[in-house]
């Protein structure tokens, strides 16, 4: 049944209803029909689409994206076997050197020190190109960021809430390797990047300028509740310190000019 408009006029008197306008369309065939209903599906306007397409986009979040990232390897379950011959020290202790593929060494720790372990350090290889005997320097950058991805993953399995992971790294590939951390551990969790020279005379055969420095990339699981443990400072280090520790006499002196003035004097006289 079609809507009815009906109105009132100033006097109050009710004017004649009629039948609210619609919108007709009239085709000649069925095909036509067809194409015109498309048209106006296509062309409807859903409400509240907007909205939602704003808040899925605001879910999104800063990542980086690679060829190869979601391609992991199905790890079987390992176990570490001790060998007697190369053991040695205390044998109650829980220290172990173990050899072999770290992958797999990190998926056999995982079954029994997942979220235990409270510091962890790692020298991975840096992918400069170099060559060396026992892994691969050289790799494609975006197969070195799956390998690393990879590893990290199960560290942070492996890490206390209040542990922390500490990792040498040079420029080849720390600023990538700093979004895909952020992205792992999450941004809120980057502690600092420490740099530590490594060379200490300039090489004259850099092409650009002298690399001296490499980079010690800090992270911890959950950075509100980690903490340092600070060493405390020995007899030997007090003794590299010259100047004596001094306490400094302050004098002050009001002067009235038109306005208060403060003024404070160092009383060197007691230093001789």
């Amino acid at each position: 049944m079609p809507a009815i408009a009906g109105m009132i006029d100033r006097t109050g008197r009710s004017l004649r209803a009629r039948p609210a306008p619609t919108k007709k369309i009239t085709t000649k065939n069925t095909k036509n029909a067809a194409s015109c209903a498309s048209w106006l599906k296509l062309n409807e306007r859903p409400r509240g689409k907007r909205k939602t397409q704003r808040g899925t986009m605001s879910k999104q979040k800063l990542e980086l994206t690679w060829i190869g990232k979601d391609k992991q390897p199905v790890l079987e379950p390992r176990i570490l076997i001790e060998d007697p011959e190369k053991s040695y020290g205390d044998k109650s202790a829980e220290n172990m050197l173990i050899f072999g593929d770290n992958l797999l060494a990190l998926k056999a720790l995982e079954q029994d020190f997942a979220g235990k372990v409270k510091c962890v350090f790692i020298d991975p290889p840096y992918n400069t190109g170099s060559a060396f005997t026992h892994y691969d320097d050289g790799l494609e950058h975006s197969i070195w960021l799956s390998m690393m991805r990879e590893r990290m993953q199960i560290i942070r399995r492996l890490m206390s809430n209040d542990g922390s992971i500490w990792i040498t790294i040079d420029d080849n590939e720390n600023h990538y390797f700093k979004v895909m951390m952020d992205e792992l551990f999450g941004r809120q969790n980057f502690i600092t990047t420490i740099i530590w020279q490594k060379i200490f005379t300039v090489k004259n055969s850099a092409r650009h300028f002298s690399d001296m420095h490499d980079y010690i990339v800090v992270y911890a699981k959950d950075a509100s509740i980690w903490q340092r443990k600070l060493l405390p400072r020995s007899a030997k280090l007090d003794n590299t310190y010259t100047n004596p520790d001094v306490t400094i006499q302050l004098k002050k002196n009001i002067i009235f000019k038109k306005k208060f003035l403060t003024r404070f004097f160092v009383d060197f006289s007691k230093f001789g």
